[in-house]
């Protein structure tokens, strides 16, 4: 048996609708992927949730290429506090993204979900694993 994992990762998108381009973002460093989901408002501003989850998404990377080890709750933290603050960003008036991190460490796999972007994973014995965050359901 190889000393290294073997990860294979498959995403998918769809857009809103046939005249809308998708607000969706997919980013990757070499031990890690990051799907970013830019949610649409009910009110048309300035800077969509395709923006936000690009700008989102290029932090989040950055961060993990400088500190590919990092606390991933903690990176995606800083990421937003700095885009908030750059943009002056106002909860409530700001577009949004749901953010799923897949990172491989050593021989293990770490999720970070915030929102409703789950990670299904497929182990090594068969296994099928869901990891989401279903807090949205309770704030909708």
């Amino acid at each position: 048996m190889s000393a290294d994992p073997s990860l294979i990762v498959r995403t998918a998108e769809l857009p809103g609708s046939p005249d809308k381009p998708s607000e969706d973002r997919i980013f990757h460093t070499p031990k890690a992927v990051i799907v970013l989901d830019g949610a649409s408002q009910a009110i048309k501003l300035e800077r969509d949730g395709g923006w936000m989850a690009e700008e989102l998404g290029h932090r989040l990377a950055d961060g993990l290429l400088a500190e590919p080890d990092c606390d991933l709750a903690k990176l995606l933290e800083a990421s937003i506090a700095d885009l908030a603050d750059v943009y002056r960003l106002v909860p409530g008036q700001s577009p949004s993204a749901t953010t799923s991190i897949v990172r491989l460490s050593g021989q293990q796999l770490d999720v970070m979900v915030l929102c409703d972007s789950p990670v299904v994973v497929l182990d090594m014995d068969g296994r099928i694993h869901e990891i989401r965050d279903d807090r949205i359901d309770e704030a909708a």
